[in-house]
C-alpha cells in the first residue's frame, strides 16, 4: 500500500494527453496569453497584413509534434527561418513572402495550425495585463526594452522607435526606448519587433531579491492581518563546512552546534540564507527567520537525522555537498530515500551542483546528467538548481537527468549574487547552487510554519511538502518539468495558499485498486494543475 498525495493549484495548465490535444484547436502559450492557431490556408498566411513587411512575414506555426532536424534542414533551405520554440510543437517562423517553395514545404509538415504573430503577442505578461511597474516610469514616460527579430536591423529598429519615442540605450539584449504609456501597441506592432518588456529592476542585495523572486515575503509580511509564516519552531538540521562563528542574527535560535573547527564561512553564510534575523542589515534577512538550527559537519545531519528527528523535532535538513557527479543510485541514495519513509514529517533539500557544464557520463555529452551526488539522485528528497534574480538558469548549476533518467533537479532557486551572513557580524555575497538550497530549505520552515497554524498544530507530511513546493513553482524553460529548472521556481505564496485552502487530498489505493477523486474547480478558472505523488520505497 501507498500513499497517495494529491496537490493541486488551479494556476498552470494541465498536462492533457495527445489524444485529447488532438482533438483540440492548436494553440501556443505566450508570456501575455494563450492564442489558438485556427488558420491552415498557407495561400492566406503568405499574404502580408497592413503594417507587415512585403518582403518577409512572421509567423506562428503549431504542428502535431515537434519538427525533426531533417524537416527543419529542408524547410531552411527553401526559405524558412526559424526564430524559436514556443510550447505546444509551435514554432515563430520568418518566411518570404514570395518563396514559394517554402509555403509549399510548409504544406508536407504536420501542420495544426497557424496565425500571425501580432503584437500583443510580443509583450510580457506585465505589459499584458495594462501595468508598468514603478520602477519603469520617468516622469510621465515609461522605459521598454524591444528585443528586435535576429534577422533585423537593429539601427532600422531604432529609427523607427526614435519616431514615437526616445531610444536611450541600445545593448546585446534590445533596445531601450522611452514612450508615451499610450504608444504600447504602436511598439509592438513594429514588424522587426520580437518581444517588448519594462526596463530592468534596478539592482538591490540578492538575499532581499531571493526573498522576493521566492515569493517568502509576501507570507511574513509585518502587519496586522498578513501572513506571518516565519518558521518559528521549525528546526532545520543543516550540515555544512565545520563550525559557524557568533553571529546576532542567529542568536538564540542554535538549537545545538554539533559541529568540528570552522573550515570558512560557507556555514555561515547557508545559515544566514535560511533563518538569518537581519538584525544589523534588514537585506540580509533570511528565508525563514524565526527557524531554529541544529548545525553538524556535514554529513552529520544526514547521518544523524533518525536519533535527531526525535531528540530535536528536525523536519528539513539542507546540505549543499557534492559526493560524485552522476554517481547513481548508490547506498547513500537509498539511505536518502528510507530517511523519508521512516520519518513521516522530514525532508531533506539538496544544491544540484556547479557541474552544469561537465560530462559526468550520463551519455548525452556535455552539460547533462551531472548532478552531483548520488544522495541529491534520491527519488524522496528535493534537489535544487540555481536560477540568477531575472529567473535564468545558471550556467554552472548542474542539469539532469539522475542516472536512471528520472527529472532531476526537482525544483529550482536563487543562487546568484546571494546576500547573507558571514563572520564576525556581517553579510556578504556568494554564488551557486549551495546558496540555493539553502533558500529552498528556509522556504520549506515557512511552509511547515503555514501548515502547523492552519492544521491545529500539526506537522505536515513530508512528501506533501515537496508535492506542493512542484506543483506550486512558477514554470521556466520548456513548457512543464525539465532538467534544467525541474519543476520550476519556488513561489512561497501559491505554496501557501495551497496548504491554506487544502488544494490537496490524501488517499491510499491498493495494487490493482482503482479510486475516484473529485476536485471542486471556482467559476472562472481556465486552468488547472494536478500532480498525482507518493512517497516511494527505496530502491535496492
Amino acid at each position: 500500500m501507498k500513499l497517495r498525495l494529491l496537490a493541486v493549484a488551479a494556476v498552470v495548465a494541465l498536462q492533457l494527453s495527445a489524444q485529447t490535444d488532438a482533438a483540440k484547436p492548436a494553440r501556443v502559450l505566450l508570456q501575455s496569453g494563450v492564442y489558438q492557431l485556427t488558420e491552415v490556408n498557407l495561400g492566406v498566411l503568405s499574404k502580408p497584413l497592413p503594417g507587415e513587411s512585403r518582403q518577409r512575414v512572421v509567423r506562428v506555426f503549431a504542428f502535431a509534434r515537434p519538427l525533426t532536424e531533417l524537416e527543419w534542414a529542408n524547410w531552411s533551405a527553401r526559405g524558412a527561418v526559424n526564430h524559436g520554440y514556443l510550447p505546444l510543437n509551435a514554432y515563430l517562423v520568418e518566411i518570404p513572402v514570395n518563396a514559394t517553395q517554402a509555403w509549399s514545404y510548409a504544406a508536407q509538415l504536420p501542420l495544426r495550425g497557424a496565425a500571425p504573430f501580432t503584437g500583443a503577442m510580443k509583450l510580457s505578461s506585465t505589459l499584458a495585463t495594462g501595468s508598468f511597474p514603478d520602477y519603469a516610469w520617468v516622469g510621465s514616460e515609461v522605459e521598454l526594452v524591444v528585443v528586435p527579430l535576429a534577422t533585423s536591423s537593429s539601427a532600422a529598429l531604432s529609427a523607427n522607435l526614435d519616431r514615437i519615442g526616445t531610444v536611450v540605450a541600445t545593448a546585446a539584449h534590445g533596445i531601450s526606448v522611452r514612450i508615451n504609456p499610450s504608444d504600447l501597441q504602436r511598439i509592438a506592432a513594429l514588424p522587426e519587433v520580437q518581444f517588448v518588456q519594462p526596463k530592468e529592476a534596478p539592482g538591490e542585495p540578492e538575499n532581499l531579491t531571493g526573498t522576493k523572486n521566492h515569493r517568502a515575503t509576501a507570507i511574513r509580511v509585518p502587519f496586522p492581518g498578513g501572513r506571518n509564516y516565519r518558521g518559528t519552531g521549525v528546526v532545520v538540521g543543516h550540515g555544512d563546512d565545520g563550525d559557524i562563528e557568533p553571529h546576532v542574527d542567529f542568536k538564540g535560535r542554535i538549537t545545538a552546534n554539533l559541529s568540528g573547527p570552522s573550515q570558512g564561512d560557507h556555514g555561515d553564510h547557508v545559515a544566514g540564507t535560511i533563518m538569518g534575523a537581519g538584525n544589523i542589515d534588514p537585506d540580509g534577512e533570511g528565508q525563514a527567520p524565526g527557524a531554529s538550527l541544529v548545525y553538524y559537519s556535514y554529513p552529520g545531519n544526514l547521518n544523524s537525522v533518525d536519533a535527531h528527528y526525535t531528540t530535536y523535532g528536525v523536519r528539513v535538513t539542507a546540505s549543499s555537498y557534492s559526493n560524485g557527479c552522476n554517481a547513481g543510485y548508490t547506498s547513500f541514495t537509498q539511505q536518502m530515500d528510507q530517511d523519508i519513509v521512516q520519518n513521516y514529517h522530514l525532508m531533506h533539500v539538496f544544491s544540484a551542483g556547479n557541474n552544469g557544464t561537465a560530462n559526468c557520463n550520463y551519455g548525452a555529452g556535455s552539460g547533462w546528467g551531472n548532478i552531483t551526488g548520488g544522495h541529491k539522485q534520491a527519488k524522496n528528497v528535493i534537489t535544487v538548481a540555481n536560477v540568477q534574480a531575472n529567473d535564468a538558469i545558471a550556467n554552472s548549476s548542474s542539469r539532469g537527468p539522475a542516472h536512471d533518467g528520472r527529472i532531476k533537479p526537482d525544483v529550482s532557486a536563487l543562487g546568484t549574487n546571494v546576500y547573507s551572513c558571514v563572520s564576525p557580524n556581517a553579510y556578504g555575497f556568494k554564488t551557486g547552487t549551495s546558496m540555493a538550497c539553502p533558500g529552498t530549505a528556509g522556504v520549506l520552515a515557512q511552509l511547515y510554519d503555514a501548515y502547523r497554524q492552519t492544521h491545529s498544530g500539526q506537522d505536515p507530511h513530508g512528501g506533501l511538502m515537496k508535492a506542493i513546493l512542484m506543483n506550486t513553482a512558477d514554470d521556466l524553460g520548456q513548457n512543464g518539468p525539465d532538467f534544467i529548472y525541474g519543476y520550476g521556481r519556488l513561489n512561497a505564496l501559491r505554496a501557501a495558499r495551497a496548504i491554506e485552502q487544502n488544494h490537496f487530498v490524501r488517499d491510499t489505493l491498493t495494487q490493482g485498486g482503482t479510486d475516484t477523486i473529485r476536485i471542486s474547480i471556482p467559476s472562472g478558472q481556465q486552468v488547472l494543475r494536478v500532480m498525482l505523488h507518493w512517497t516511494d520505497p527505496a530502491a535496492t
